[in-house]
């Protein structure tokens, strides 16, 4: 850092804008923010891993950035400009460099990244068309007109918590901070959904207590190893699942959820579904499997309020058949914070690196069309690859199961990803497969290139040709894995465009948006009488507010035409701050004393 050029622009500040002035000499920068020169000699700003900017040229590419994005954008001259994220402000200084004769509003919750600025930019050409917000105060009415991918990366909590009150005040989505109990697998497929679930309901702020059921796997995988008659097996396997049923209502009595989410295997009896519902928990499944293949779902289906599936069609036919009413179709999706671009080392990429690669179990289809990439620069990582013949030469690792975290180096570290759905019937592509895996997301979300067997409802979540590619024959598959390794650039133009379409509308959050819309759409009881009890009057707070510029600053973050709840209220403030404004405290000490008050009685 350059102390004279920091000074230099503070000066200019202290002269446009005291207040940031001020937040900017307070604000200091951590260790993790690294800041360092690149090729081009300009600074560029990482913070563990998400890079801000180009690491080779920072000018240059948020120029071919904001160039293919002004090409796309309707903005008349005396139009002012939104824009979401400051990162070192290069995508800013396009911005105005394109739209010479607007104003641009830059809104940052975060004054680390304006210190930032300060020290490494030099800001002498910044004109008075720029304006920057500093702070988490982000009026609801407003739209952006661009948003900073990485600063979206970065602050993707508090943008889902934005898009939560924007539903809120349409009416989409309930003025209450929910209480919800996520109940997961002890392992297979559907376990890590479960915590891509739980995730995505803490970042739209609701409570969230996860039951993490892989605790008992142990003692699952000892009563498989050690009994030996399978009778004996099977009773104590029941007597397993009943505790362990017992356990997730014992957990739900401690939290006194709004709302149980069970996600696929979740080991729920029945007749514990029904005691919640008893006292006052909406029940819900989603059932992310395949309905031809698992077909539990006869005995549990009727028990739930709400049924959401990944499949449509025949399987809703299916449904009514057994008395089920409320089922709806949610795909699933990925989660940004595990599924991501990676950069990786240069051991990492040696490691999980191939030309093409595929991860996942080995069923027969697979075996089948995979054959024709033997001797290829081709690896399989998994399990179940067993008796696979000449390809257990390119399988990785010894077949091992890879964790999520090591899922993505491959998807990252591989030119070509190919993703066939399994099938227990089809010889290679399954000609009238629906679902998507959750690989299709999770790729997309890593912005990695694959290859997918043509799917129906594909082309509602992609677009095809533009953000995914998809093979319907064999030998359509091998011609597109010959192209696309001698046309990087088209790997790039598609992985890109998946990748921003996978941000903006297929994470998890987006998932349990949906979710949570369709159960308010018939607001559950104890959901309205808990609403209407935690109700503050927006016209009060306003009048008390009215002296207070501060506080009515606060309130104007809320939806409008709305009363607030006070949780919504005490989950906006950052406890956390070095000093607390006096209404935040009082909203605290309101918060706190409802809680020992209600315990009391």
């Amino acid at each position: 850092m350059s102390r004279g050029l920091f000074h230099k622009n503070l000066s200019l500040f202290k002269k446009r804008e005291k207040r940031l002035f001020e937040l900017v000499v307070s604000t200091h920068l951590p260790s993790n923010f690294h800041i360092f020169n690149t090729k081009s000699g300009e600074p560029t700003l990482k913070v563990g891993e998400i890079s801000f900017h180009s690491l080779k040229s920072p000018s240059k590419t948020e120029k071919e950035n904001i160039k293919e994005w002004a090409k796309k954008i309707n903005i008349s001259p005396n139009q002012d400009i939104f824009v979401f994220g400051l990162g070192l402000f290069y995508h800013i200084e396009q911005i105005a460099s394109f739209f010479p004769e607007n104003k641009i509003v830059v809104y940052e919750p975060d004054p680390r990244f304006l210190r930032a600025i300060l020290e490494y930019r030099d800001l002498s050409d910044i004109t008075d068309k720029i304006e920057i917000k500093i702070g988490s105060l982000i009026p609801l009415d407003l739209d952006f007109h661009y948003f900073h991918p990485p600063s979206l990366r970065f602050h993707s909590k508090f943008m889902s918590v934005i898009r939560k009150n924007k539903k809120i005040k349409k009416g989409v989505l309930p003025p209450l901070r929910l209480k919800i109990l996520v109940v997961g697998p002890i392992y297979g497929g559907s376990f890590p959904i479960a915590s891509y679930v739980a995730n995505a309901f803490k970042k739209m702020n609701y409570q969230t207590e996860y039951v993490d059921c892989s605790i008992f796997k142990p003692l699952y995988e000892k009563i498989q190893e050690n009994v030996l008659k399978e009778e004996n097996k099977l009773e104590l396997l029941k007597y397993l699942n009943y505790l362990l049923s017992q356990y997730c209502l014992a957990k739900a009595a401690d939290f006194s959820p709004h709302l149980l989410m069970a996600v696929a295997q979740a080991p729920l009896l029945n007749q514990t579904i029904e005691e919640m519902k008893k006292n006052g928990i909406v029940t819900c499944f989603w059932f992310v499997e395949n309905y031809k293949i698992l077909t539990y779902w006869k005995n549990t289906a009727p028990y739930y309020d709400f049924y959401f599936t990944i499949q449509r069609d025949k399987f809703f036919e299916e449904l009514e058949n057994i008395g089920v009413k409320n089922y709806h179709y949610l795909p699933v999706a990925a989660d940004p914070d595990i599924h991501r671009p990676l950069e990786l080392s240069i051991e990492e990429k040696k490691r999980y690196g191939s030309q093409i690669s595929f991860l996942g179990a080995g069923y027969y289809n697979r075996r089948k069309l995979f054959s024709r990439f033997l001797g290829m620069d081709f690896k399989i990582w998994g399990t179940e690859w067993e008796n696979s013949g000449p390809l257990i030469k390119h399988l990785q690792e010894g077949g091992r199961r890879l964790p999520p975290e090591e899922c993505v180096k491959v998807y990252n570290a591989s030119k070509i990803n190919l993703n066939l759905h399994s099938s227990f019937t089809a010889k290679g592509i399954e000609k009238d497969g629906d679902f998507l895996n959750p690989r299709t997301f999770e790729l997309a979300s890593c912005q990695a290139f694959q290859l997918v067997d043509s799917r129906r409802y594909l082309s509602e979540h992609f677009a095809i040709g533009d953000e995914i590619i998809c093979f319907s024959e064999d030998e359509q598959l091998v011609s597109l894995v010959d192209y696309y390794l001698k046309n990087p650039q088209e790997i790039k133009r598609i992985s890109e465009n998946a990748y921003k379409r996978v941000q903006k509308e297929h994470t998890y959050v987006h998932r349990m948006e949906g979710l949570i819309e369709t159960i308010w759409k018939k607001p559950p009881l104890r959901w309205i009488k808990e609403t209407e009890d935690e109700k503050i009057s927006r016209e009060k707070l306003i009048a008390v507010a009215s002296k207070d510029k501060d506080l009515m600053h606060f309130i104007s973050s809320f939806p409008l035409d709305a009363d607030l709840s006070l949780d919504e209220i005490v989950s906006q403030i950052d406890i956390g701050k070095y000093e607390l404004k006096e209404y935040e405290i009082i909203f605290l000490l309101m918060k706190e004393f409802k809680k020992e008050f209600s315990k009391a009685l």
